[in-house]
């Protein structure tokens, strides 16, 4: 289980990185989902960006030192 939810962790930053690197990412919104480009929203492009690494980052890290502590 701990592999797995640090797959996760690491495959939300690393859709995050590819996300700066094309300019576009998808998001959750409202009732299904939206892609924002970095040329329309780039505001809301660069907070999801964010969102996604860091969020990846502390589930990849957060469990790593939990199971590293067992």
């Amino acid at each position: 289980m701990d592999k797995l939810l640090s797959f996760v962790g690491l495959a939300m930053s690393l859709y995050g990185v590819y996300g700066m690197w094309t300019g576009s990412v998808l998001v959750k919104s409202g009732l299904g989902y939206e892609r924002i480009h970095k040329e329309d929203k780039p505001g809301s492009f660069w907070s999801s960006v964010w969102i996604y690494v860091l969020v990846g980052q502390l589930i990849f890290w957060s469990i790593r030192f939990h199971f590293s502590r067992i």
